[in-house]
């Protein structure tokens, strides 16, 4: 039981970080109201999530997204350089790590 509380408080901790950062990025940059944060590590097929994302999020709002948030938890260097790549080709992409996320947080 004490395993799974502590489990819980971390997800929970680690959630109230990734929307305190939405909230700073959308508050102090001037990201569009519509923003979508998408966790990506190196097995993640990023095209696919991207294209299903896109369609759900048009079905859902209407008025398409304006901004995705690619969080790289990825470790390999090819990774980076795919979300590289994906971003030059798509202006709304917006590709971060977790220090980033950190620096955003912490150095306001």
């Amino acid at each position: 039981m004490a395993e799974f509380l502590s489990g819980a408080i971390v997800v929970i901790a680690m959630m109230a970080i990734v929307f305190y950062s939405l909230y700073i990025l959308w508050a102090e940059q001037g990201l569009p109201a519509v923003s979508v944060l998408l966790p990506v590590d190196d097995d993640t097929p990023v095209e696919l999530l991207l294209q299903r994302t896109l369609l759900r999020l048009d079905q859902l709002s209407g008025r398409g997204v304006c901004r995705v948030i690619l969080l790289n938890l990825g470790s390999e260097p090819q990774t980076e350089r795919r979300l590289e790549l994906l971003q030059r080709d798509h202006p709304y992409l917006l590709v971060t790590g977790p220090a980033e996320l950190g620096e955003l947080l912490f150095n306001r």
